[in-house]
């Protein structure tokens, strides 16, 4: 395995008048909007701070204070589908509020839908410039159980509820979703289209038998036809890809990391790689991984990865990775392409 010094970054810097600001607050949360690049930082108090990144500088547009009741706790945000008026705001009291830039109004979503360990997918977030791509929809996965809501402005409604499920991702165009489960040992897949806002319908159930009856598969990603499977507790990692699922491609070792970043790579019909994780540490792995061989290599890479950061999967450009250093109050934004 060689080494190599680091992925190239470039700084967005703040005005000295941004940092200040910034300098005694505590960041806890960053959500990012490629489409109208738009910054969205959330502090501990629950104000929020919303910059428009412009080349290589960060411009200011606006604060929000005082959005809801102080006995709540604002735990996340994000850009809900890329629009860039609508945040959701995900709250330590299990409710979801939308709010909006205009301020016109904020309400009330979704009760008791959140918890104190869940995992929150929008399906649009992997690809939004998609002109037929008109279904919004998100996903709350806790317990072993995932909940689709649309997010229409007056009929949101539960779309789809699975139980006894270990792990999910949507496809590359956010009207497939995936989800993998564990039934007499063996691992299954389905797959759900969404119809329209209110509809979805299984299209496949599959068991996986070509994986071992030991793996218990506990992380999904789908990168354009590819799906990322991991057992953790294996340290293992295995790439299939989604249509037909009967053969493992790839199946490569890991240790202890903790997500595994897609990205495209020189030759994008035959090649991609991951970016694996540890948060905190200051060295990472990339993995290209070769179809026209049926090879993978590994290399390590000089990179600190804070717990703020945000990452946009692509696979017609570079995959964009962006971090936030709380301490420094300093931004990078790393392109990532083999």
């Amino acid at each position: 395995m060689t080494t190599i010094k680091e992925i190239k970054s470039k700084t967005i810097e703040f005005s000295s008048n941004d940092k200040n600001e910034l300098s005694n607050k505590n960041i806890i949360f960053i959500d990012f909007s490629p489409k109208d690049n738009l910054l969205l930082l959330l502090t501990s108090l629950n104000s929020l701070y919303l910059y428009e990144i412009n080349r290589d500088k960060i411009q200011f547009k606006k604060k929000f204070e005082a959005i809801i009741e102080k006995t709540t706790k604002i735990k996340k945000c994000y850009f809900c589908n890329e629009n860039s008026n609508i945040i959701l705001l995900l709250c330590d009291n299990f409710h979801i509020f939308e709010f909006t830039i205009d301020r016109e109004y904020i309400s009330h979503i979704y009760y008791d839908v959140l918890g104190d360990i869940y995992d929150f997918k929008m399906n649009c977030q992997k690809k939004t410039d998609s002109t037929e791509n008109i279904i919004q929809n998100f996903c709350v996965y806790k317990n072993n159980e995932i909940n689709v809501w649309n997010t229409l402005k007056y009929n949101k409604k539960n779309v789809l509820n699975a139980k006894n499920i270990n792990c999910f991702s949507y496809d590359f165009t956010g009207l497939i979703l995936y989800y993998v489960g564990k039934l007499n040992q063996k691992n299954y897949i389905k797959t759900v289209k969404f119809i329209d806002e209110n509809e979805c319908k299984e299209i496949y159930d599959k068991t996986l038998s070509c994986l071992d009856s030991k793996v218990s598969i506990d992380f999904l990603n789908s990168y354009d036809v590819n799906l990322i499977m991991s057992d953790t507790k294996l340290g293992r990692l295995f790439i299939l890809k989604n249509y037909p699922i009967n053969k493992v491609y790839f199946e490569i070792p890991l240790n202890n990391y903790q997500l595994y970043l897609p990205f495209m790579g020189n030759d994008p019909l035959f090649q991609f790689g991951i970016l694996c994780l540890r948060i905190n540490e200051s060295e990472q792995k990339v993995i290209n991984l070769f179809y026209k061989q049926t090879a993978f290599n590994a290399k390590n890479v000089k990179l600190k990865l804070h717990n703020l950061y945000y990452f946009k999967e692509s696979t017609t450009e570079k995959g964009t990775l962006l971090t936030f250093d709380d301490l420094k109050k300093e931004l990078k934004i790393y392109n990532l392409l083999d």
